[in-house]
């Protein structure tokens, strides 16, 4: 431990424009994990990944069924289901609604604008109401992160009011958190896209942003606790005309798991030029605690569309672009 030396430096400066205090961390502690092949057989396009009980599901965009299921442990298949359709066994788009007050698997379709609870052994036996539904706050739809609370729903919609929203079920009621002056754009709705996170035990929320190296935590009434950066030099977004994004821009986050202890963030350095041919590119997750100290970063041979973390299994489960559209899942473990 006291070889490891975190470069944690207080500056004042100006950031994008305006100035802000930011705390930078410098990515000395860098690991190539020991990656695994989880066998999908013909699932081509994989976008999502959850978990729920003993399964391990994702989420297909290219063909139905949209939802298939693993054993979490050694990813064996269970089963496949989710068809096209309106009705309540029936998906048209989409993702996991994230939350710790369920035995179910809960999801959301932005398209039907519905939560879907599903009894996943009904599910995969075919079994009669094994999926019901209910309608969705018209408030929340198109939230690409939503996480249910117990009392609220967290989330964030690319282009939306501020950096993310606390929707009241009870009193209908939604409250957006303005964007860090360190990210304000009021030209370009989309150079501000977001993901964020949540610890409701710890009562925290930490947003990572996509085409800026800045991370925030803020506390779950919306109020903010810190600012940092990942590496020393500041990344923000291209303009074209100070409206439009340039495909010179860089993607920095581009999706954020976490657990108990740790937060995790999948960074990229690819410029949006470059991401038509993704599979030439590679990844890293850099780790984080929950005040925002850095811990450590896992370099990966790919281009990494999304992540999971699975703290039962001691593990981090990934779905990589290859040739193109195609997708492949890997997994590793979780350095101690």
């Amino acid at each position: 431990m006291k070889n490891i030396l975190i470069y944690v430096i207080l500056l004042s400066f100006l950031s994008c424009g305006k100035k802000e205090a930011v705390t930078i961390l410098v990515e000395n502690k860098q690991l190539s994990p020991q990656i695994k092949d989880v066998p999908i057989g013909n699932i081509l396009c994989v976008d999502k990944l959850g978990l729920c009980d003993s399964f391990f599901v994702v989420i297909n965009r290219m063909e139905e069924p949209y939802i298939h299921a693993f054993n979490r442990t050694d990813y064996s298949f269970r089963g496949s289901f989710g068809m096209l359709g309106q009705g309540p066994n029936d998906f048209n788009f989409p993702f996991f609604l994230q939350t710790n007050h369920s035995d179910s698997l809960e999801l959301y379709d932005v398209n039907l604008a519905a939560f879907k609870y599903v009894d996943m052994k009904k599910a995969i036996a075919k079994a009669p109401n094994a999926i019901t539904q209910s309608g969705m706050p018209k408030q929340i739809i198109g939230s690409l992160d939503l996480y249910k609370g117990k009392n609220s729903y967290f989330g964030n919609i690319d282009g939306g009011m501020g950096l993310f929203f606390i929707y009241n079920p009870i009193k209908d009621k939604i409250k957006w958190v303005d964007f860090p002056n360190s990210v304000k754009n009021d030209e370009c709705d989309f150079s501000v896209i977001n993901r964020i996170t949540l610890n409701e035990k710890l009562e925290k929320i930490v947003s990572a942003m996509f085409y800026y190296n800045k991370i925030f935590l803020y506390d779950i009434k919306g109020t903010l606790i810190k600012e940092v950066q990942i590496g020393e030099q500041e990344i923000c977004p291209e303009l074209v005309n100070g409206k439009e994004l340039s495909d010179e821009s860089i993607r920095c986050c581009t999706d954020i798991q976490a657990i108990s202890k740790n937060v995790y963030l999948l960074m990229q350095t690819v410029k949006e030029k470059s991401f038509e041919n993704p599979n030439t590119e590679t990844s890293r997750i850099t780790v984080l605690d929950w005040e925002l100290n850095y811990i450590m970063t896992y370099t990966l041979p790919h281009y990494v569309k999304s992540i999971l973390v699975d703290e039962l299994q001691n593990r981090i489960i990934y779905v990589a672009i290859e040739n193109q559209e195609d997708t492949n899942i890997y997994y590793f473990n979780i350095k101690n």
